[in-house]
């Protein structure tokens, strides 16, 4: 009977015997593999690629230049299909077949047109070949060599703009099915969808829940705005989409704009705070764009001009504006209607200018005053203010003043009205003569301080001038009072100070009919 340490060593013997069997099995499978007439043949100038499942086993020089690296999170056979799909229809049935043998024609551009796929499946391995339609392999004929070149310089271009484009561009077949996108459609889907639903061939459809549709947009309705909620997005995510249609299938083209959606609705908000600024006004407004046709206007414009609101609503041009308000007798009748309507029409030729503004008086008594105002862009707006009771009040407050004036005139005591500050703002006939100044013509300062000058150079010394000008100046503990003084010509005068509202200050000078002496 064999020892203790005799069986462990029989036993280390047995298991590195076994394993040493399993390894050559194992290389004897891969060489198999890789020396099948799958793989065989294959030359560096060939285009071939064997793929064990969806990794990539081996590849010629040439077909590993045709391979992206994009879209990410896919693997190998998924990229290939990315790359491939659209040229060569039916390629993934051919490729999910177990066995077999397949015989592809590409369909895509004037390059790879004649192009031929030869697939074929043993299992899990799968040989896919490349040749040009002058040879039945491209390492046959060293003339395909340009025609590869192109091949390999115009996929290297498209698959360039395909991943820089920042639009979404994707081509759906006639089964509604992705056949080939870009990498911003996978980038978003990533965002739309788990790994688990992007790890397999064709990609899902992430526009089937737009709004509206994707499948409403057809090649003919042109460009659609649609908006695509995003999950974890606060606001749905918008693109301008259009359609165009290529041998049975349809690529789709959708731009972001969400940027241009914000800045439209900030016009939008904008606009409507315009529009509600404008609606408060009494003031009309009539804005004509550059076409002169009315954009916009507000209610005031409907009140001032009696314009009903249908036509205003219609867009009326200018001229049609004018004469509507010349029919309803809301404008002046000048002497030559026409040349004074095209002044009006022409204001785009001053927009750097002071624009147009006028009185307008009409015949029942109503007073607008008519402002225009240019813009370089060509616009014109319009501005309709009711100044009648203005006027009104203007010529009522001159009457009352004229009146006033002609009462003082009519005085034989000199009178003369102070302001708060000092400075003269009334006075009468009497005050002129007295003094041989007029207020109102002359030039110079006539404020208090010149006022007291003259009147001293004229009189003879007395101390009320400077305590006259110190009550004009100063608003505290006022009260009337008076003093006599004595001009250097003898006569004699009454001078009476009267405090008025607001600050203001009287002065009289009252001729004494029986003179007294002077501080008496």
């Amino acid at each position: 009977m064999s020892s203790l340490p005799e069986l462990i060593q029989i036993g280390l013997v047995s298991v590195a015997a076994t394993a040493l069997v399993l390894v050559v099995l194992t290389r004897k499978g891969k060489a198999e593999v890789m020396s099948s007439p799958l793989f065989l043949g294959a030359r560096s100038k060939e285009i071939v690629f064997l793929f064990d499942g969806p990794v990539l086993a081996d590849a010629t020089p040439q077909a590993r230049a045709l391979l992206p690296d994009q879209p990410p999170n896919t693997s190998d056979l998924e990229r290939f299909c990315h790359v491939f799909a659209q040229s060569f229809r039916g390629m993934e049935d051919a490729l999910n077949r177990s066995a077999g043998v397949a015989r592809l024609n590409a369909s895509g551009g004037p390059t790879l047109s004649g192009t031929q796929m030869d697939i074929s499946r043993n299992g899990t391995i799968t040989r896919i070949e490349l040749t040009t339609p002058s040879s039945p392999s491209l390492t046959e004929d060293e003339e395909a060599e340009p025609a590869l070149a192109a091949i390999n310089s115009e996929l290297a271009i498209l698959r360039s703009i395909s991943e820089s484009l920042p639009c979404v561009v994707w081509i759906l077949d006639h089964d509604g099915q992705v056949r080939w996108a870009n990498t911003a459609y996978m980038r978003l889907a990533e965002r739309m969808h788990d790994a688990q639903r992007l790890s397999g061939w064709p990609p899902p459809h992430i526009f089937e829940k737009s709004k509206p549709t994707i499948t409403g947009i057809l090649p003919e309705t042109g460009k659609t705005r649609i908006a695509l909620d995003v999950p974890g997005g606060d606001t749905p995510v918008w693109f301008d989409a259009m359609a165009i249609a290529r041998n049975g299938e349809t690529l789709y083209f959708a731009t972001p704009i969400d940027d241009l959606v914000k800045a439209e609705s900030s016009l939008r908000e904008f606009i409507q705070t315009l529009t509600k600024t404008f609606a408060q006004l009494t003031i009309g407004l009539a804005i004509f764009d550059r076409k002169r046709r009315l954009a916009m206007f507000n209610p005031a414009l409907i009140d001032l001009c009696g314009l009903p609101p249908p036509l205003l609503s219609g867009r009326p041009s200018l001229h049609a504006f004018l004469d509507a308000l010349r029919e309803r007798q809301r404008i002046p009748e000048p002497k030559d209607y026409r040349a004074w309507r095209e002044k009006i029409a022409q204001l785009e030729s001053a927009a750097d200018g002071p624009g147009y503004e006028e009185a307008w008086h009409l015949p029942h008594g109503q007073i607008l005053r008519v402002t225009g105002r240019p813009h370089p862009d060509g616009a014109v707006a319009f501005l309709f203010e009711d100044i009648s009771s203005e006027i009104y009040m203007t010529r009522s407050f001159r009457a009352a003043l004229d009146t006033g004036q002609a009462v003082l005139d009519r005085s034989d005591d000199a009178l003369v009205v102070f302001s708060r500050s000092g400075a003269i703002v009334l006075s009468n006939k009497a005050y002129t003569k007295l003094w041989q100044s007029d207020p109102e013509t002359d030039l110079t300062d006539q404020g208090i301080i010149n006022a007291t000058r003259l009147w001293q150079s004229r009189c003879n010394p007395t101390p009320i001038w400077g305590d006259l000008r110190e009550f004009v100046l100063d608003l505290r503990d006022r009260h009337d009072w008076e003093s006599d003084i004595e001009m250097a010509d003898g006569r004699r005068l009454n001078c009476e100070v009267v405090p008025l509202p607001n600050g203001e200050t009287l002065v009289r000078f009252a001729a004494l009919r029986y003179p007294a002496a002077i501080g008496a």
